[in-house]
């Protein structure tokens, strides 16, 4: 996995080696953590096919994603906030992943709360993009 972090402002501050974004292969998928407040360096990494958005945040020291649960939906400490433009690429919230947000720490927005860890890479969603409220890391 590669890790990528760059500023709103457009400096690089990347923890680990890798291609600018205008390289990155359709081929592997790449979550981007975006950290409230805006301005805040936005974190890129990409990720093995199936895996999910918490355990791509875990692995890379993204703040604010802990995975206490281990990925069971069980816990809320990994709600992302999906960005709009993504929205339409995911499968629907089942149920019990809709009563865990209700324990999110920051609150669920009805329409982009998910837990990172229902929400995998591979094929069928290649990219995508999340905000973490600053309350999950502050």
């Amino acid at each position: 996995m590669r890790t990528r972090s760059s500023s709103a402002a457009g400096s690089s501050g990347d923890r680990r080696a890798s291609p600018s974004r205008g390289t990155r292969s359709p081929d592997v998928p790449e979550v981007t953590f975006h950290l409230a407040p805006a301005g805040r360096a936005a974190v890129s990494v990409t990720v093995a096919d199936g895996m999910s958005v918490m355990r791509a945040a875990v692995t890379n020291a993204v703040p604010g994603i802990i995975g206490e649960c281990g990925g069971q939906a069980m816990c809320a400490t990994c709600h992302v906030l999906v960005r709009e433009e993504f929205l339409d690429r995911l499968a629907p919230a089942g149920a019990d992943e809709v009563d865990m947000l209700e324990f999110s720490v920051s609150g669920r927005d009805e329409a982009r709360s998910r837990l990172g860890c229902q929400i995998h890479l591979g094929p069928a969603l290649p990219a995508l993009e999340v905000d973490i409220p600053a309350s999950q890391y502050s």
